[in-house]
């Protein structure tokens, strides 16, 4: 059985940023495992023109078993600056890019308000 929070990427479409996947997601990189920051901390950078995203080292107490695996294979090029580490956003599976990104649609769509 497939968590529902899971399901939309067995039918090719991306997985929806709630707080399950947040805290869930975890990407498997150069044999270290990364979850992805949370707000302000989340910024990007773009180096090269190619854009880097912050993750944090995983804690024991998480799940590997269920890591994601990179679209890239061999050694991804990393750097660190303070407790941030940097990866490129190109080796994140695209249906997990808005979580690493943390790109969370409204609920609810704003409602255009009417000025008289």
């Amino acid at each position: 059985m497939i968590p529902k929070a899971y399901k939309p990427i067995f039918a090719n479409k991306p997985v929806k940023v709630n707080n399950q996947t947040l805290h869930n997601s975890i990407i498997k990189i150069n044999g270290g495992h990364y979850v992805p920051y949370l707000g302000e901390a989340s910024k990007p950078v773009v180096i090269g023109g190619i854009k880097y995203i912050p993750v944090r080292e995983a804690t024991e107490c998480q799940d590997f078993s269920s890591a994601i695996s990179t679209t890239f294979d061999g050694k991804i090029n990393t750097f660190k600056i303070g407790n941030k580490t940097y990866i490129p956003l190109a080796v994140v599976p695209k249906a997990y890019k808005a979580v690493f990104t943390h790109k969370i649609e409204p609920l609810v769509k704003p409602v255009p308000r009417i000025v008289l």
